[in-house]
């Protein structure tokens, strides 16, 4: 499986597909060059992102019941569950424990935590949970993301 990505550009507000990575000598991603369609139209590749302007979201390599790609920071329901609780994947390791307890279960993609953050609000308790858990590193960063979209959403009243 090829590993596929996409970026939230934080400045912008804006979700793209990643088309190209580039790393520096030590091994860190530099720069990140976003999928347009400018790309495949004129062959011009568009000038790359810095990783500090972006959230770059890897993804699960699983698909939810539309076909749609899972992400980290995706958020989602399980189809067949009647309580309808909200989870969302704060890491890959994340992604693959909750795969582990529901293996056949059946999911939808409702939005994911950069473009719905109002549905933060409806997590699951333990997701919550987790997020509150500063000793998990992708769970902390996602936490201090998570709480200023909500911040900012009761500033506008939403």
């Amino acid at each position: 499986m090829n590993p596929k990505f996409r970026i939230w550009v934080k400045q912008e507000k804006k979700m793209f597909p990643v088309a190209g990575l580039a790393f520096s000598k030590e091994g860190e991603i530099e720069e990140i060059y976003p999928f347009l369609p400018e790309i495949e139209k004129f062959g011009d590749w568009p000038e790359p992102y810095w990783s500090n302007q972006v959230v770059l979201m890897q993804s699960t390599g699983y698909k939810d019941v539309n076909g749609t790609d899972l992400f980290v920071g995706d958020i989602f329901f399980v189809s067949d569950d009647p309580s309808q609780e909200l989870f969302t994947i704060i890491s890959l390791e994340d992604w693959f424990s909750f795969k582990t307890s529901y293996i056949f279960a059946e999911i939808e993609i409702l939005g994911n935590i950069h473009e719905n953050p109002e549905l933060l609000i409806q997590i699951n308790e333990a997701d919550k949970k987790l997020w509150a858990d500063e000793e998990v590193e992708p769970a902390a960063s996602y936490q201090a993301y998570a709480l200023k979209m909500l911040s900012a959403l009761d500033e506008e009243g939403g």
